[in-house]
């Protein structure tokens, strides 16, 4: 399952592969989440093979699940279009799956052993950037970038952030850095570590 929480006017485009999210009259492009799901989907499958399970139904669909979107799907879009769903009928479609399978295919061994598998396989990518790039911590200019001119600091106010530089104002801007802190050191930080770093 591939999940979406994207919200404006979704149009799933059959000719380019793409969804486009239309919001605020502003065009975005996405890279179409059906064909997302499918290669995860035949990624399974494969592992699965690989690790000599015996070859089970696997089904795929992308929930939308913000409320407040608009779906539109190209009238050649195909099959496809049935593996898109709403978020509130997730319940009815896995239990449409479950009634449909007649049997079982995976002993209750086979569920142990897939269940341990997949939880030692669960591995989450967090290269060290830092050293892959032979940067050193110093020289990561740190605080709140401006999202108007790009340049820091930005000093926080009782609910904004102000730029130093444009006097451009923000309600948000200090999301990007938390991400860029992520990315860069950890995902997990102490309250005391991210003052820092936002200045």
């Amino acid at each position: 399952m591939e999940v979406k929480n994207l919200i404006g006017n979704l149009y799933f485009d059959h000719q380019f592969d793409q969804m486009i999210r239309t919001r605020d009259g502003v065009d975005e492009t996405f890279s179409d989440p059906i064909n997302q799901v499918e290669l995860q989907k035949a990624q399974f499958a494969k592992w699965l093979k690989l690790n000599k399970f015996p070859e089970i139904p696997l089904h795929s669909f992308v929930a939308i699940t913000n409320p407040k979107s608009y779906i539109r799907i190209s009238p050649k879009y195909g099959k496809k279009s049935q593996k898109i769903i709403r978020g509130n009928t997730l319940v009815n479609k896995i239990n449409g799956y479950v009634s449909s399978e007649q049997e079982s295919v995976l002993l209750k061994k086979d569920l142990k052993r897939l269940t341990k598998y997949l939880i030692r396989e669960d591995t989450p990518q967090n290269p060290d950037i830092l050293r892959n790039y032979s940067i050193q911590r110093e020289e990561i200019v740190t605080g709140v970038f401006c999202p108007k001119c790009k340049k820091p600091p930005m000093i926080k106010l009782k609910r904004t952030w102000l730029c130093l530089n444009c006097s451009g104002k923000s309600s948000n801007a200090h999301e990007k850095a938390l991400q860029d802190y992520a990315l860069l050191f950890n995902p997990q930080v102490k309250n005391s570590d991210i003052r820092d770093f936002l200045n």
